[in-house]
């Protein structure tokens, strides 16, 4: 009797086991799919970055912002202007100092640096669940010394405009951040000195969330590059609001947007550059690119491109071929697009 009474006991015990276990796994499926389907792209379009506040340095550059018929979105714009503002105020104090010593100099450039930001459109992810950028940025004394390149990342929940950091992405810090320097130590892309060490690389780091994968920007010697870890490796150490960030990461739509280049592929060492006004798709960029230095018409120094007339240019003169620049600029209407192949 007391044995059948136990064993009914270890019965019921696992039937209810196996149906918490089923309610869990299934709301788990339910919270995933609920995440993957609740986002949808917003539209983004550049913004000239702010003035930098300090005489006889220039500002230059743009930045995103963000754009929906039906949300609300000042909340998540305002962050992202304060990202840009937050970061001029802390180059304000160095930049000062020099322009006072610099003061009464003749300058070869006739200023004493510059801050600059760039949209670089391979590296913005835009969605009603999360805004995500790494922004290129510059803070630069002139004559230009090492360390003037750098990024500023933000991640921003939607519509909220709630910042998030690194660490909130992960429910298993330490197991992440061993993998990302891992990732960093791999790229053999890399300066030798960032892959020697990559938790220095990783000690102030500067993130984006993008539809492909977490995004790092890393500062080296002679300039910037970005590592991209994908999440099937990141996955299994990302906490609840990772996942359902990650899971919300979309490409944005870009605006039509004259006033301002994008980046479609940022310089590199070489200085290669693709860049169009927002009403251009990067395909169309890099079609076109492909057609100007193609057999067809890279010993021309006009072509029709994919729709757009492009001009072999270089040092002010229009009159040499595209295999002799390197350098092409194109337009369809006020549509335009810029590349340099370095």
């Amino acid at each position: 009797m007391v044995g059948a009474m136990v064993r009914a006991k270890l019965a019921c015990a696992t039937a209810v086991g196996f149906a918490l276990a089923l309610a869990a796994t299934g709301c788990e499926a339910h919270s995933r799919v609920a995440n993957a389907v609740h986002a949808s792209p917003l539209s983004v379009v550049s913004a000239t970055t702010p003035r930098f506040p300090v005489a006889r340095f220039e500002t230059g550059g743009t930045f995103p912002q963000v754009r929906d018929g039906k949300l609300a979105l000042g909340a998540v714009n305002m962050a992202l202007r304060a990202v840009v503002a937050s970061d001029q105020r802390a180059f304000e104090p160095r930049a000062r100092r020099y322009g006072k010593r610099v003061a009464g100099h003749r300058l070869p450039s006739g200023y004493a640096g510059y801050y600059e930001t760039e949209l670089d459109r391979t590296l913005v992810s835009a969605s009603t669940v999360v805004v995500s950028a790494l922004i290129p940025r510059t803070r630069a004394l002139l004559p230009l010394q090492h360390g003037a390149d750098g990024w500023l990342g933000v991640t921003i929940r939607v519509p909220s405009g709630t910042r998030v950091a690194l660490p909130q992405l992960f429910g298993q810090r330490a197991k992440a951040m061993r993998l990302l320097e891992a990732q960093i130590s791999a790229d053999k892309r890399l300066d030798p000195a960032v892959r020697r060490y990559p938790a220095a690389a990783l000690a102030t780091a500067q993130f984006a969330l993008l539809p492909n994968g977490l995004a790092v920007g890393v500062v080296e010697s002679y300039g910037r590059d970005d590592v991209l870890v994908p999440y099937r490796a990141l996955r299994p150490y990302l906490s609840r609001l990772g996942l359902r960030l990650v899971a919300g990461a979309r490409w944005p739509d870009y605006r039509a947007d004259r006033g301002h280049f994008s980046y479609c592929r940022r310089p590199g060492p070489s200085w290669s550059e693709l860049s169009a006004t927002g009403d251009v798709p990067c395909a169309t960029a890099r079609e076109a690119e492909r057609e100007v230095f193609s057999q067809r018409c890279y010993r021309s120094n006009r072509c029709v491109a994919a729709g757009f007339t492009c001009l072999a240019f270089w040092d002010g003169r229009y009159d040499r071929p595209f295999d002799y620049t390197h350098h092409a600029i194109c337009h369809d209407g006020r549509r335009r697009i810029v590349m340099d192949e370095g």
